[in-house]
Formats: C-alpha cells, structure tokens, sequence
C-alpha cells in the first residue's frame, strides 16, 4: 500500500505487469525445450564401474533430482539438505550401485520408482559427471539460444519507457527464471500428481503476484481509513478555487491600501502555498484514473477537474509578476492619488473575476457541464469585459505617466486585467465542451494505445541519454549474470541468480 488507492493500484499494475511479461517469455522458451535445461550427470562410462555416491531426491514441485558426491559425508550433507517440503523420496546410492540402508525415505510407493529412476541414469555414450539433457534439443544448441533470450530481453526491458516499477519487476523476475530454466538440477519443474503448467514455478509466482496486489489494493478500503483519490477531487478543486480568490483579494485589499505593512509576506507565503495545494489535487487526478479507469461520472468529474488544473498553471506567471509588485511596493509618491482614481473599478473586476471563477468551478464539480451552466457562465463572461472596459476607461482618466514611481502601480493594474482575461478565455473554453452534459474524455482503450505507444515509441527509446543509460546498465547486469551462470567456487555458487536480481 503506498499513498492512496489510486497510486497504490498502479504499482501494483506495474508490478503485475513487469512479472507477467517475465512469464509469458520463459514460458515461451517452454514451448521450445519442453524441459529447459534439465537433466542429470551421467552415472557411468560404457561397462566400466563408476565412482562416487549419488544422491536421489523427487520433491512434488521440482521433480526429480540428482546430484554427484564424491565422499560419503558430502553425499549425507545434501541428502539433509534435500528435505525442504514436498518430498516424496529420497536416497543415497553406493559406488557399488547399492542404496544405503540408513539413507533412503519413501512415501508409499516411491521405492520401485526410486529404483528406476536409478537405472534410467545408466548411459553408454557419457563421460562419469556430464550433464545427459532430458531435452536433446538443449543439448544442441539451448544454451545459446538461452543465453540470447536473457541478453535481448533484459535490453528490450531497458530500452523500453516503461515505468521503473515496472523494469524492476520484469528484469528481476526474468533472470530469476532463466537461471533456474538453465540450470540443470531445476530446468522445468513437473509434477507427476498435477497440472504441469499449474505446477510451474512461474504461473505460481503470476498467480502470487496478482493476489498479492489485489490484496494491497483492497486493503486501501478499509472502513475510516479509504485511501480513494476521488473523494478528494470536488474537495481539491474547491481549495484551488479559494486560494486563488484569496490571493486575489488580499493583493487588491493591500496594493488599494495607503501603507506598507507585513500583510506583503502573508501574501507571498499565499502564493507559495498555491504551488503544493495544486501538486496534491494533480496527484489525486492521476490516482483517481487508476479508481475509474476512464468510466462513469466521477471519471467525467476527474476529466473536467484535470481541465480546471490547467487554469493555475495558466496564470502562475502573472502571480509571480503580483508578488514583486506586492513585495516591491513602497506607497510612496502619488500611489494613493492613482489608486483612488482606479479603485471602484479595480474592486468592481476583482469581484467579477472571483464569481466567473467559483461560477467556472461549481460547473465542474458535478461532471457535466449542462446549458444552465453554461448560461451562468456567459453572463458572468460578460460582466468581467465590461469590468474591464471601466478599468482601462478610468486608469486613462488617471493619466499617469510611465515612470518609477508608479510602476509597480501600473503593473499590478496590468496583472489584474491579464488575470480576468485568462480566466475569461479558461471559461469560454469551459463553456465550448460538448453540450450533452458529458464532458469528452479518453476511453479506458485510448489510454491503453497511448501508453503502449509512448513504451514503444522508437523516438523516445534511441535517444542518446536513454539509449546509454539502457547500455550502460545492461552491459553490467549482464556481466553479472554470466558470472552468476558460469563462476563456481568461494563465494560463488553456480546458476545463482542473487546477482543480477540484485543489481537490477
């Protein structure tokens, strides 16, 4: 669970995602080395007696297992070592052919298998210790085509714009299956008492991964602890509203006013805050489509509501440009004098403003925007254009001239006029959707193709930061992996894949 339900749903989507392509390429090489690399070392060379002990394992999620020992100690180690659930038998067999008679465990049944198995191992035509493949098409040429598999898809994953959620999942999940589909002592598991595609490793880990995020996603809901981002989007767009308007007309209210005072730093402080109060209402417009995905009315409320945040955006510059007039302001000089003359009109557009604005979001908070909002709207359109015309009339009546005295005048005028004509053309906008009361959004399938395409998009996937950050990354997981496959002894165990797993 991370944040709310939305955020939550999506890396889980990630996750899922990440996994299940991991999957559908190892199960593809199922398809064609039915056995991966599975297979056993070759007990004896021709009719000669071979040497050693072996130890003989059937567990029912792997199967079968063989493994070399060359003392007796050694051989009891991984006989200890083998019972980690599942077992169905297990023994030690003798350089003589002999199965020890204080290491062996059958379930009903298991020894005549045990016994068969044994024999099954016997090969003429192998050296003591190779590796005889079930598959004999692994034999010939699987560890190459292997090896070719794990190189390109880990590049595909890195070169992809997928989410980062998403290329950890996938790469992790991918060299944890193609290690152990290389690796002999595992290649596929299969089960004799069940679903040899149920039973694999890697619809298990699918399967796990699904409930997994689904349990994450449900926990979101818990009585008085909902973590939905859609209840949060009429709320959001209401406090963007309010803050606005009260920036507005604290900067009116002070720059209107005849003397300096700390009031300045309460607005800046205002302004500020504008900036992390339209950062969450974005976050909970992208969680909530993860809530809806694009259907029914508060997908139409989300839609409208990611409309609306364009309009703070629209108008940060002029905010900035207010701040300085608020913070630079010295009340010298003719302020007062100017001032009084473009007061009445100055309120009078301020005003006007803040009820096109509320006008603008009340339209949004129901998901539709239907022809009596759209006729408070126009009316309240109206009345800010003349308001403007009756400030531009008196600030000409004013007569000032340009000059440093009344700059920061003259600005704050301009900023507040640039204002009411944003929000005006926000509004006509607004206005300009379609008039069956349903605000047009992308469907659930628009999104998918989009984002397939911005994952795929080869002018995004070769562009020179991207592509060295996809080498520069591959190369070294890659290396890793190699060593983990190849480097036996110390510290390194073969066909390990804590490595790359790691790294990537």
């Amino acid at each position: 669970v991370y944040k709310n339900t939305g955020t939550t749903m999506n890396l889980a989507v990630q996750g899922i995602l990440g996994t299940v392509l991991a999957a559908v390429n190892v199960h593809l090489m199922v398809m064609i080395f039915p056995d991966g690399a599975r297979g056993f070392p070759c007990v004896v060379k021709g009719m000669e007696t071979y040497t050693g002990f072996y130890v003989l394992w059937y567990k029912k999620t792997t199967a079968w297992h063989v493994l070399h020992a060359r003392s007796l100690p050694e051989a009891w180690k991984i006989y200890e070592r083998s019972d980690t659930g599942g077992l169905r038998a297990r023994a030690i067999f003798h350089p003589d052919g002999k199965m020890d008679m204080w290491a062996q465990w059958f379930a009903p049944g298991w020894d005549k298998k045990m016994r068969e198995k044994y024999k099954s191992l016997f090969k003429a035509d192998c050296n003591e210790g190779e590796i005889v493949y079930n598959d004999k098409n692994y034999g010939r040429f699987g560890e190459i085509a292997c090896l070719l598999n794990v190189a390109i898809v880990a590049l595909l994953f890195l070169l992809s714009k997928s989410a980062k959620n998403t290329i950890m999942f996938g790469l992790s999940w991918h060299f944890c299956f193609m290690m152990n589909f290389m690796n002999p002592s595992i290649g596929v598991p299969r089960s004799q008492d069940g679903s040899p595609w149920v039973m694999t490793e890697y619809f298990v880990v699918e399967m796990t991964t699904v409930l997994g995020a689904a349990i994450a996603v449900l926990a979101t809901f818990v009585p008085c602890a909902s973590l939905l981002n859609v209840w949060h989007l009429r709320d959001d767009l209401s406090a963007v509203t309010l803050s606005i308007s009260e920036i507005w007309g604290d900067v009116v209210a002070y720059l209107l006013g005849k003397n300096r005072s700390a009031k300045r730093f309460q607005i800046e402080a205002k302004i500020g805050r504008l900036s992390a109060a339209d950062s969450v209402a974005q976050d909970h417009i992208s969680g909530a489509w993860w809530e809806t995905l694009g259907v029914g009315k508060l997908a139409r409320l989300r839609w409208l509501l990611m409309t609306f945040q364009a309009y703070p955006t629209a108008i940060k510059d002029i905010l900035y440009v207010v701040k300085t007039c608020v913070l630079s302001e010295t009340f010298d000089g003719d302020h007062n004098i100017f001032m009084e003359r473009v007061r009445k009109p100055a309120q009078d557009l301020l005003e006007l403003t803040q009820f096109l604005l509320w006008e603008c979001s009340l339209a949004c908070t129901d998901g539709m925007i239907d022809t009596i909002d759209h006729d408070k709207i126009t009316n309240a359109v109206s009345g800010v254009r003349e308001a403007q015309v009756r400030l531009l009339e008196a600030f000409a009546g004013a007569g000032p001239c340009i000059s440093a005295d009344l700059s920061e005048e003259q600005l704050f005028l301009f900023s507040l006029s640039m204002w009411a004509r944003r929000t005006t053309d926000f509004a006509d906008h607004l206005i300009s959707l379609p008039q069956d009361g349903h605000a047009r959004h992308d469907s659930t399938f628009e999104v998918i193709l989009r984002a397939l395409w911005a994952t795929w998009n080869p002018k995004h996937m070769f562009q020179r930061e991207h592509l060295q950050f996809a080498l520069r990354n591959w190369l070294s997981i890659m290396v890793v992996f190699l060593m983990g496959y190849y480097v036996h002894g110390s510290v390194y165990d073969r066909y390990s894949w804590g490595m790359p797993v790691t790294l990537s």
